[in-house]
């Protein structure tokens, strides 16, 4: 059995350096209403655009694209990822997973080396010998299926698990023919992970092992 993972959201709560790049931005460029990081996780959750948060912060509108631009270089700089929270359950559940599956993990981020790095920051890397990203991406979920194909980590036909938090990680799944898995603990709300059709929502990857475990009971029944 093969397990893909995708990084932010199911294995790190991101939200913490999300919302302090934000607030960081919005001060430094006049906004004269920032938002509390609950309305800001809010809406990004519902996927509201940038512009739109950007608005509702009172940022004037000639500041914008210079917002977004510098979130977009730093986002990923090694002094914002130290604000990512891993969830405590991770390594307990990753060690019971790999008994049974052999586990990726398949992410989007744009920046390998820093990635290596937050791996090594979390005393994690060794839980995850096969880590698969690609720099410079477009961020979309074709570059996450051809992340799987060309790691050809699907080529023996194993049963094999997808599990995310976006429409990146379950259109992907989809068109892998992979068993779709979303999770509440990333960057989309329920709403909007239930309008992608995935075949389960789970709150996070606590209860993974439990869900495939039922699975196969069920299918093997």
């Amino acid at each position: 059995m093969k397990i893909i993972i995708d990084f932010d959201g199911p294995i790190v709560d991101v939200s913490p350096r999300y919302y302090f790049i934000y607030r960081a931005l919005t001060e430094k460029y006049g906004a004269t209403h920032t938002l509390s990081k609950d309305e800001y996780w809010s809406l990004k959750r519902k996927r509201t655009p940038i512009p739109e948060i950007l608005k509702l912060s009172g940022l004037p509108a000639s500041a914008h694209l210079t917002y977004i631009n510098e979130r977009l270089s730093i986002i990923e700089n090694k002094e914002f990822l130290a604000y990512d929270r891993l969830y405590p359950f991770v390594p307990g559940v990753i060690k019971e997973l790999s008994v049974f599956s052999e586990i990726y993990i398949v992410t989007l981020r744009n920046r390998r080396e820093n990635l290596s790095w937050q791996l090594s920051e979390l005393d994690i890397g060794h839980l995850f010998p096969n880590v698969y990203s690609l720099d410079n991406n477009d961020g979309t979920w074709e570059v996450k299926k051809r992340l799987v194909l060309d790691a050809q980590i699907m080529e023996n036909g194993e049963k094999t698990y997808f599990v995310g938090d976006t429409e990146a990680d379950v259109l992907a799944a989809n068109d892998l023919n992979a068993i779709s898995v979303a999770v509440e603990s990333g960057i989309r709300n329920r709403e909007m992970l239930e309008a992608l059709n995935p075949d389960f929502i789970i709150p996070d990857i606590s209860t993974i092992g439990k869900l495939i475990r039922d699975n196969n009971d069920t299918k093997s029944a």
